[in-house]
This record gives C-alpha cells, structure tokens and sequence, in this order.
C-alpha cells in the first residue's frame, strides 16, 4: 500500500460486495475487485455453502458492475486447472468459482488469463500492433 498513488482508495468488504460497487459508482474512473475468489471463500468460511444463493451473490455484484459509470476490472483465480479436490468443501468452491468465472466472461468485454506473468486474451477485440 505504501506504493500506491495516494488517490488510490481501498475498500475492503468481506460480503457486500454488490453494495460497494454501487456505493462507488461516479467516484472512481476505475474499480479493482481483488480477488473474486477470496470473496467467495468469505462465504464458505462463514458456513455458507448454498451455491445458489452465493451466485445470486455474484450475478448481483455484475448487475452492478454493469451499471456503474467506471470501468470495472475483476481479479480472480483459476482454480479448475489441477486435480479434483479430496473434500467436499474444496469441490464446492472449484465449482463455484468456475460458475462464477463463466458468469463474469459472459458479460465482460475483454477477459484474460495470467500464465507466469504472460496475459493470453481469451475475449475482446483482438489488439493491434
């Protein structure tokens, strides 16, 4: 943090994430959600484990996102790469997380997977160079 811009604000919010956004609307030319995924393991660590109403969760925080006047970026791990997880609870958020990924790439203009620090864009307009 010491690093940053000092006009750089952070908001921190565990589980109303929808509601921050929208709080931040008209503020702030851009918006940096990190990380989706840390988001959604809030829910898991507080004994919320219906997928439906953690999704309803996430597609309220893209309505949101959607109607703000900044530009919203989204920071999120993939976690669908590996293995199956061993326990129930690993699954589930695997799961969750994919569902929610999907939902995100849905509505984003451009989306972007990180490989050891090289950007391969999976949507949007392809770049000109």
């Amino acid at each position: 943090r010491k690093e940053r811009p000092s006009e750089w604000d952070t908001i921190e919010e565990a589980h109303n994430l929808s509601s921050a956004i929208k709080s931040c609307d008209g503020r702030y030319e851009v918006i940096v959600i990190d990380c989706l995924t840390m988001w959604i393991s809030n829910f898991l660590a507080h004994n919320k484990f219906n997928e439906s109403d953690i999704l309803k969760e996430v597609k309220a925080l893209l309505t949101n996102c959607k109607v703000v006047q900044s530009t919203v970026i989204i920071v999120s791990n993939e976690v669908g790469l590996g293995i199956v997880p061993a326990n129930r609870v690993s699954r589930l958020f695997r799961d969750i997380v994919g569902r929610a990924h999907q939902e995100i790439a849905s509505i984003a203009d451009e989306v972007y997977l990180i490989i050891a620090g090289i950007p391969l864009k999976l949507k949007g307009e392809k770049s000109s160079k």
